[in-house]
């Protein structure tokens, strides 16, 4: 009966956001809503192909699987856990500066030219790695829950004989305010590990967000709008930020658009805005993915001359098989400091995770 209960409620959920008759649109809508990794987006849009009559059993069961992590089959009572994960994920791929080394290593100073040590110059070279993911979910009220992930994950260069780690620790309550409409509350801490230097970084923020369908009788698209506001801890000093999200579903592909802006911190180097898009389709019966990302960082002197940063980045990926994706990507750091102008190449393999 709860079962029921939770896919009533989200077909009333549809029902007062859009207002309109289920259309025959809604059964591509619902195929797009399998490329996106917004729960709340496949709710939404299989929601609908559901209640049209338009879904698939898979689909079914995926939007079954999407309102108990979400909390909507809780209907009162004393807080229960919705959802509990471990997972292992290999991962191989060519990292352009696996000891966290200096990119360029060569400064001109008029008629001189210092040189870094081998040593502190940055090393490429193929890894084998692999990061493992802990998770739960409690709810406390329909629609609310209270989320905690942990992951670790390391990678090892066998022809340089050294390696990188990582750590990554969140907190989030999620929730339904009314209708369509959440509120997410999140903090986040994130530790990098290389041979020549540790980044630290930690953050909380509050996010709304809301979904909607197209105007019209028969819509062709989803969306999900996102804003919020932040506090990122740095090592120097502390930055706000502030963030705006557009996710939509489309005839066929998906669509992410992230933009954040941070405050200027005077002298310290930190980052401006930065802009991601990303496309996602299939291909062949496989998915594929076009990232791109700008970002813009200033702050701070270097001999006498204010730095500012404008990096530009591309990524495609490509499921090989329902086990394997690869990905390809390209980055230009240009800076007004020439010592700090690099460009990298990216590429990586990632298998299934391992689900225990």
């Amino acid at each position: 009966m709860i079962g029921r209960a939770a896919l009533a409620l989200c077909t009333l959920l549809f029902a007062l956001a859009t207002g309109v008759p289920a259309q025959a649109r809604s059964f591509e809508l619902g195929q797009s809503a399998l490329l996106t990794s917004s729960e709340r987006m496949r709710i939404f849009a299989i929601g609908r192909a559901m209640q049209d009559g338009a879904a698939f059993r898979v689909q079914t069961e995926l939007l079954r699987a999407d309102l108990v992590r979400q909390g909507f089959y809780h209907e009162g009572g004393p807080p229960e856990i919705v959802d509990r994960r471990f997972s292992i994920q290999p991962q191989a791929g060519y990292d352009p500066n696996v000891n966290g080394g200096l990119h360029v290593w060569r400064l001109y100073l008029g008629d001189w030219v210092l040189e870094a040590d081998e040593a502190s110059r940055a090393q490429p070279g193929w890894t084998l790695g692999a990061t493992a993911s802990a998770s739960g979910r409690m709810a406390w009220a329909q629609g609310r829950f209270v989320s905690a992930e942990i992951s670790a994950g390391g990678a090892w260069a066998p022809e340089l004989d050294i390696g990188r780690s990582f750590l990554r620790v969140e907190a989030c309550s999620r929730n339904q305010v009314t209708g369509w409409t959440f509120l997410d509350l999140c903090a986040e801490a994130i530790r990098s590990d290389r041979r020549l230097g540790r980044s630290e970084t930690s953050q909380v923020g509050a996010e709304l967000g809301h979904l909607f369908a197209a105007p019209g009788p028969n819509p062709g698209s989803y969306h999900e709008i996102r804003g919020g506001l932040g506090r990122r801890f740095l090592s120097e000093r502390d930055q706000t930020i502030a963030t705006a999200g557009w996710t939509a579903l489309w005839d066929g592909f998906a669509t992410d658009l992230a933009l954040t802006l941070g405050e200027p911190l005077g002298e310290t180097f930190a980052m401006r805005h930065r802009l991601n898009g990303e496309i996602r389709w299939r291909m062949l019966g496989r998915s594929s993915a076009l990232s791109l990302w700008h970002e813009g960082a200033r702050g701070g002197m270097f001999l006498g001359q204010m730095r500012e940063d404008q990096s530009y980045g591309i990524t495609l990926a490509q499921t090989v098989t329902p086990q394997m994706s690869i990905s390809l990507g390209a980055m230009r750091n240009a800076s007004t400091i020439d010592f700090y102008s690099y460009s990298q190449i990216l590429f990586s393999v990632n298998f299934a995770p391992l689900e225990f």
